[in-house]
């Protein structure tokens, strides 16, 4: 039988990356969000899942894949609302997926979780600090709220750390994702314009990420792991390769910015867990990205978000 995944937030960058990767697999799909996805075929329940009593939760369902949330700071401007979505839905969508006794629930986190002067690269285990503003804070909460699911309440929960992830269907309204704005500027602007070339993220290929999640699908593994590279490469990296993709020049204005000077996850639990290996180098994947931008404007296609 076809195993039957539940995606809440499906129509956004990540979650179209996910189903287009599930379809290639054959997986039965139903995309749970506000809006329809703008980009593919996919059965989708139209819903606000915090006005719902996730009654549609039920047994047919092998795994939850949980997305849904408010993505970015900048999002997350209202404590109050980002409260009720990234952290009380969550806790919500974990008791009613523990009532049905679901097989797997994955709940994708985020590297903004970690404290800026640990080692690199960074472990699971390294200390916490998820104080940096509402994203961090709400994330850190729902993460924590998801591991006591886990080792109380015996769910099956797996939690993904998300590293910088880039690629095609990533939105470039406002300024929360850096590849998506260089790309907007290099392709719009003639010019790439960056603060400082010298911070180093570690720089991860949607495609990889969601080979990463589909393995974990197909798994029995639980617990907690980073998804990157493994690998840190500087924003001045970044900003070349676009350049020698589109033609433009790039000027480097040498402000001083926020945030640790490096950025790098240790991806030994991936690899044992996982059997996984990320493969696509960076410049890969930014060619991949730079084409899908590039395309979209030549087709006259908007590239923002559904998520209004």
């Amino acid at each position: 039988m076809k195993k039957r995944v539940l995606i809440t937030g499906g129509s956004g960058f990540i979650g179209t990356n996910l189903i287009l990767a599930l379809q290639k697999k054959g997986f039965d799909i139903l995309n749970v969000d506000l809006v329809p996805n703008p980009h593919l075929e996919v059965e989708t329940l139209l819903l606000d899942l915090n006005k719902s009593d996730l009654s549609f939760i039920d047994k047919s369902f092998d795994t939850v894949v949980h997305l849904a949330a408010l993505s970015n700071a900048r999002l997350c401007a209202n404590i109050v609302d980002s409260m009720e979505t990234n952290v009380f839905l969550t806790v919500r969508m974990l008791e009613s997926s523990r009532l049905v006794k679901i097989r797997k629930f994955i709940y994708m986190s985020s590297i903004v979780v970690y404290s800026n002067d640990n080692p690199i690269p960074l472990r699971e285990e390294a200390k916490l600090d998820y104080f940096h503003d509402n994203y961090s804070l709400t994330k850190g909460l729902a993460e924590k709220n998801a591991q006591y699911f886990l080792e109380r309440l015996d769910t099956p929960v797996l939690i993904f750390r998300l590293s910088n992830v880039y690629g095609p269907y990533q939105s470039w309204d406002g300024p929360a994702n850096l590849v998506p704005q260089i790309c907007k500027q290099a392709l719009l602007e003639g010019k790439i314009e960056i603060w400082s070339t010298k911070p180093k993220r570690d720089w991860l290929c949607i495609d990889d990420a969601m080979e990463a999640v589909v393995r974990a699908i197909d798994s029995d593994v639980t617990g907690l792991m980073n998804i990157g590279t493994g690998v840190s490469r500087s924003v001045g990296d970044l900003v070349n390769i676009v350049s020698r993709e589109t033609g433009v020049p790039v000027i480097a204005l040498d402000k001083k910015v926020l945030g640790p000077s490096n950025i790098c996850c240790d991806i030994s639990r991936l690899k044992e867990a996982l059997n996984y290996v990320p493969a696509t180098s960076l410049e890969e994947g930014l060619a991949k990205t730079v084409k899908y931008y590039r395309d979209k404007i030549k087709k006259g296609l908007e590239v923002s978000s559904p998520h209004k």
